[in-house]
C-alpha cells in the first residue's frame, strides 16, 4: 500500500493495490456465490483496466491468427468503455446477473492473484502525468489501435501488441507511468514487426502469383 501527499498540504492519498482490494472483497463475503456485477462493483473504476488485462492474456502467446481475433473483440469494446470516460465495466445484463461460486474467488484470490501481486511489488507510483484520468483516455485510444491490430489476421499481429496492452493496464493500475511508458515503446515496435510482417506476407504471395502467370 502506497501515498502521495497532494499540492498545499492536503491529506495524502493511500494507493490499495488491486490484489489487496480483490481479497478484502473476497473475505467479506458472506454467501456460497455471488453476481458477476458485484465482482465488478467492488472491483470499481479499475474493472475496465482487469478486463483489458483478462481479455488480452490469451493473446500474450504466439496462436494463428483467428484465434487472437475471438479475444480481442472485447478488448475493443472495453478499450471503447475506457475512452468513453466509463468509472466501470458496464456489462450485459445476462452476463451481469450470472453467478460466480464463491470457492473459485477464494482460489483466484489466494493463488490466481500471485503473478500480479509479483509485479505489484516491482511498481511504484512514478510519472504520474502518464497515469491521469486524461491521460489514461489517450492510452485508452492507444490500446484500441493496438486491439485492432490484434484483429487483423496476418502474421505477427496477435501476442506482441496483446503484450503491449497488459504492461499499459497494470501501469495504470499501479500508477507507474515508468511501466506506462515501457509499454508504449513496446507498442510502437509491435506495430512496427506487425505491419512488416503483413506487408512482407502479401508482397511474398503477389510475386508468387505474378511468378506462376508469368
Amino acid at each position: 500500500m502506497t501515498s502521495e501527499t497532494l499540492a498545499g498540504g492536503a491529506a495524502p492519498v493511500t494507493h490499495v493495490p488491486l490484489s489487496t482490494a480483490f481479497r478484502s472483497f473476497v473475505a467479506g463475503l458472506a454467501t456460497e456465490d455471488c453476481s458477476l456485477a458485484e465482482v465488478v462493483k467492488a472491483l470499481g473504476e479499475r474493472s475496465l483496466l482487469v478486463a483489458m488485462i483478462i481479455f488480452s492474456l490469451p493473446n500474450c502467446i504466439p496462436a494463428p491468427p483467428a484465434v487472437g481475433s475471438i479475444f480481442a473483440l472485447p478488448v475493443v469494446v472495453v478499450a471503447w468503455q475506457i475512452l468513453r470516460g466509463y468509472h466501470g465495466l458496464r456489462l450485459p445484463k445476462i452476463l451481469a446477473k450470472r453467478r460466480v461460486q464463491a470457492k473459485h474467488l477464494r482460489w483466484l484470490a489466494n493463488k490466481g492473484m500471485k503473478p500480479l501481486v509479483a509485479v505489484e511489488r516491482r511498481c511504484r507510483v512514478r510519472l504520474t502525468w502518464l497515469t491521469t484520468p486524461r491521460a489514461e483516455r489517450w492510452l485508452a485510444a492507444w490500446m484500441l489501435l493496438l486491439a485492432l491490430v490484434v484483429l487483423f489476421p496476418g502474421p505477427m499481429t496477435n501476442f506482441l501488441p496483446a503484450i503491449g496492452i497488459v504492461i499499459c493496464s497494470v501501469g495504470l493500475l499501479e500508477r507507474d507511468g515508468g511501466v506506462v511508458l515501457g509499454s508504449i515503446i513496446w507498442g510502437v515496435i509491435a506495430v512496427v514487426i506487425a505491419v512488416a510482417a503483413t506487408v512482407a506476407l502479401f508482397g511474398g504471395l503477389w510475386l508468387g502469383i505474378e511468378a506462376l502467370f508469368n
